[in-house]
């Protein structure tokens, strides 16, 4: 069966439970499902619903797509993510984001936890993507080309909105809010990075490192999509010099820390007019 009768499949399906397709579409990364309590919920799709999509089996990953309404905005809150690690090919980890562009979505703002190896951001930082380096995560675009989704040599340039991007760092400075911008480079874990691969991947010029994300930005770039990156660091490199282990319960902690930070950056990605 081919991609295009998958999404068609599985629009279907999400059409007879919702009256109005957002425009617009948040992605949870790690840890981030928290923040759902944060929104007016209105629909909960669990995914385990939806043909062709695979299910994280992550305890910290959230199986659900929900419509919602954050500053007046109807939108699509998406709980989590599946990664390749998990043994899913780019066609299964990319596919809910084609869905939802295919639906009628027409930017992203995608979330996610890092690693950094910028001495200048630590732990607990949030990063605002402004452009990546595909180290070992396998394209999604392998394969034979759907044309009616995108061209089969789609560039990366401008894989993340530089109009949404100066808005927020703007908001951020007038706000109060620490913001880095930095390159994120993508591995495939699941294992951790050595020391010798942090430094190579800092001499390289990435300032975080994560194991999600690229995959979903190419898949939205090649259907001419917009894409915003809001990264949550969960460690540093301060952290392998110490051979500290990491944290899942820290991280949530350093979520919450941030939560009012992440919020209100959500929200003025929602309502960017410029």
């Amino acid at each position: 069966m081919s991609l295009i009768s998958k999404l068609q499949m599985a629009q279907t399906i999400i059409q007879t439970r919702i009256n109005q397709w957002p425009k617009q579409a948040i992605w949870l990364g790690s840890g981030l499902s928290a923040l759902i309590k944060d929104f007016e919920i209105h629909k909960k799709i669990p995914l385990t619903d939806l043909p062709f999509h695979a299910v994280a089996n992550l305890s910290h990953m959230d199986n659900g797509l929900y419509l919602a309404t954050i500053s007046h905005k109807l939108c699509w809150i998406v709980g989590g993510r599946i990664h390749h690690y998990e043994g899913y090919s780019g066609e299964e980890i990319t596919f809910l984001i084609r869905l939802l562009a295919y639906g009628g979505c027409d930017r992203f703002l995608l979330t996610n936890a890092s690693g950094s190896v910028d001495p200048q951001i630590s732990k607990g930082s949030l990063v605002l993507i402004d452009d990546h380096i595909n180290w070992s995560l396998p394209s999604p675009l392998i394969g034979e080309n759907e044309a009616t989704l995108g061209p089969r040599y789609p560039q990366m340039l401008d894989a993340y909105d530089e109009k949404y991007r100066k808005v927020l760092l703007k908001f951020a400075a007038h706000h109060h809010i620490q913001l880095h911008s930095g390159i994120y480079l993508g591995v495939s874990g699941p294992q951790l990075e050595t020391k010798a691969e942090y430094q190579l991947f800092h001499k390289l010029g990435a300032h975080i490192i994560g194991m999600s994300t690229i995959p979903e930005v190419i898949a939205a770039r090649h259907m001419n999509k917009s894409v915003t990156a809001l990264s949550m660091v969960s460690n540093d490199i301060s952290d392998i010099q110490s051979m500290h282990v990491f944290s899942m319960q820290e991280f949530l902690q350093s979520i919450e820390d941030k939560k009012s930070d992440i919020l209100s950056l959500i929200d003025c990605w929602l309502n960017c007019t410029e």
